[in-house]
C-alpha cells in the first residue's frame, strides 16, 4: 500500500511489460451514480477536481455511455506537460448493483500540440458498487506510461499523489452536489 488516509486507499503494482507501476484506488464516497456519471462526463468541469488538469475539452459525446475528450496534465519544470485523448465507455448493464467504466487513450485522436508530450499508453478501469445510505464503493485502477524522458523510478516515487488528490477532490465535489 502506498497511502491510506481519509478513507482512501492507494496501492501500486509493478507492471510486467514496463518499469512503470499501475495504481489502484479504493474509497467509499457519498452520492449516487447519476451524480458520479455527471462528473465523469461533464468534461469541462473535470479541471476543477482531476489533479493537475491544465486544459480539458470535449471531443465527442456519442451517447450517455461514451465520451471522448482531450486532457492536458501540468507537470513541473523541467518536464513538459503531458496530454492524452481519453475515451470513456460506461457499462450500465449491471445497474442497480454496480457499473463499470473503461478508459483508454487514442494517441492519434487529435493533432499533437507543440511542446506537449502525447501519452500513448493509458488504461483505466472504474468499478462502482452501490451501497446503502446513498454511498458508493469505488475501485479505480489505472496504468499509464507518461512518455518522453521521465524515468520510471521518478514517476513511481509520486504515483500515489495524483490519484489520492483526485479522489479527495471527487469526494468534495460529490458532497457539494449532494447538498
Amino acid at each position: 500500500m502506498e497511502r491510506e488516509e481519509n478513507g482512501i486507499k492507494v496501492y501500486s503494482s509493478k507492471l510486467s511489460n514496463t518499469n512503470f507501476k499501475a495504481v489502484k484506488v479504493e474509497s467509499v464516497v457519498e452520492g449516487d451514480i447519476d451524480m458520479l456519471l455527471s462528473l465523469l462526463t461533464t468534461v469541462d468541469g473535470m479541471k476543477g477536481w482531476v489533479y493537475k488538469t491544465e486544459n480539458i475539452k470535449l471531443i465527442n459525446s456519442s451517447s450517455d455511455s461514451a465520451v471522448t475528450f482531450y486532457s492536458e496534465t501540468d507537470l513541473p519544470w523541467p518536464m513538459s506537460n503531458r496530454d492524452a485523448i481519453i475515451h470513456l465507455e460506461i457499462n450500465k448493464n449491471n445497474l442497480p448493483d454496480f457499473i463499470s467504466i473503461k478508459g483508454t487513450c487514442d494517441p492519434d485522436g487529435a493533432p499533437k500540440e507543440k511542446g506537449i508530450v502525447r501519452i500513448s499508453h493509458f488504461i483505466a478501469n472504474w468499478r462502482i458498487n452501490m451501497l446503502k445510505g446513498n454511498k458508493m464503493h469505488i475501485v479505480y485502477v489505472v496504468e499509464v506510461d507518461p512518455g518522453g524522458n521521465i524515468p520510471a523510478w521518478i514517476n513511481n516515487m509520486f504515483i500515489a499523489k495524483g490519484p489520492y488528490e483526485t479522489f479527495i477532490n471527487l469526494e468534495k465535489k460529490l458532497k457539494s452536489i449532494n447538498k
